[in-house]
């Protein structure tokens, strides 16, 4: 009795051994890329956030510049995170580092106002795990005010 020969795994696919190898080769090769374009998706969400931030920081501490004063900023900055679709929720601010005038929220004029802004956010890789990222911006502006 003769043995016959095993046929290989996907052998019918192609119609020969060749033609599977190719078939299987292609079909791991999209997988691949479709990986790839996943994480450059990914990258690229986490770009767009960053630059929103950057917007968003940079609007506020502009407008603080102009007032001199950091507390009257806040209800502004909700305006700007709204319009900007950037979520309250996981969005913090501070004024922290700011020369203040002792015992008020008042900057002098030519004095520094330091804004930080942070998001925390995750990086979702096809919806089976995701990545927590904290994305932090930081800005600064000189007051345009002359306090007495």
């Amino acid at each position: 009795m003769k043995n016959k020969p095993v046929k290989p795994l996907f052998h019918g696919f192609a119609g020969d051994e060749k033609g599977s190898a190719e078939y299987l080769t292609t079909v791991i090769t999209s997988f691949v890329v479709m990986l790839f374009i996943l994480l450059a998706l990914n990258v690229f969400s986490l770009f767009l956030i960053r630059h929103d931030l950057g917007e968003f920081a940079s609007a506020a501490v502009t407008e603080a510049a102009a007032a001199g004063r950091t507390d009257t900023v806040c209800d502004r900055m909700t305006e700007l995170s709204a319009s900007l679709g950037l979520d309250s929720r996981s969005t913090e601010y501070s004024f922290d580092g700011s020369d203040y005038i002792p015992g008020t929220e008042k900057v002098q004029l030519g004095d520094t106002i330091r804004l930080t802004v942070t998001c925390r956010t995750e990086s979702v890789g096809s919806g089976i795990f995701s990545i927590p990222v904290s994305i932090t911006v930081r800005t600064s502006a000189a007051s345009e005010r002359w306090w007495k």
